[in-house]
């Protein structure tokens, strides 16, 4: 089960991170444009945070779920 997580972690947050910074390249602004304000370091910081605490907390099974929640469970995620 434990290779189904990690394989379920690798399609749901990495291969969208890498889109989402090769989007973000290709859409990037013009230097001639005035620079707004960024905040995606910021977000990109939280959402790094957010999935560390959730994996150390799956790890620590800190407010651990029945075992048969995995499979509805994973499947929501990937959806």
């Amino acid at each position: 089960m434990e290779v189904l997580f990690w394989a379920a972690v690798v399609v749901g947050f990495v291969v969208p991170f890498i889109y989402f910074v090769l989007w973000t390249r290709r859409n990037a602004p013009s230097t001639t444009t005035k620079p707004g304000r960024d905040v995606s370091s910021v977000t990109n910081f939280v959402i790094i945070l957010v999935a560390a605490v959730a994996i150390w907390l799956g790890y620590a099974r800190i407010g651990a779920l029945p075992h048969w929640l995995f499979y509805p469970g994973l499947t929501a995620f990937l959806l």
